[in-house]
């Protein structure tokens, strides 16, 4: 069902861009394994999920890997149409649409074992 809402949200934030369907949509992301990296399967797990979603919507796709700097320029610059792991801001809602999040991830930090300062836990 969440495949189903991500597939059909997509289609509704691309439709203007269904004149320009036999274009390809230039996806961007940076280098954050497992997420997005060229050096893995389909350039990682969320290029995967994107490039398929958008595919089975009818758009062929040319992914990009920069720093994320240029990836964030690229967007406002039109250099590229989509920007495929960002988190949500308001900042970033001034020059683009955020989809409904299509991947839910848990980022801890990680201490080392035996160090002089305990790490408490923080919930």
């Amino acid at each position: 069902m969440n495949r189903l809402r991500f597939l059909l949200l997509l289609w509704v934030l691309l439709q203007p861009l269904s004149g320009f369907a036999e274009q390809a949509l230039r996806l961007v992301a940076d280098p954050w394994p497992p997420f997005n990296d060229k050096s893995l399967l389909n350039n990682g797990v969320a290029s995967d999920l994107v490039v398929n979603a958008l595919a089975r919507a009818g758009y062929a796709t040319i992914y990009a890997q920069v720093p994320w700097e240029r990836a964030v320029r690229g967007l406002q610059q039109d250099t590229y149409d989509v920007l495929i792991n960002a988190w949500h801001t308001e900042e970033r809602t001034a020059f683009g649409y955020f989809s409904q999040p299509y991947l839910i991830n848990r980022v801890r930090f990680f201490a080392a074992q035996g160090q002089r300062h305990s790490v408490p836990a923080v919930a």
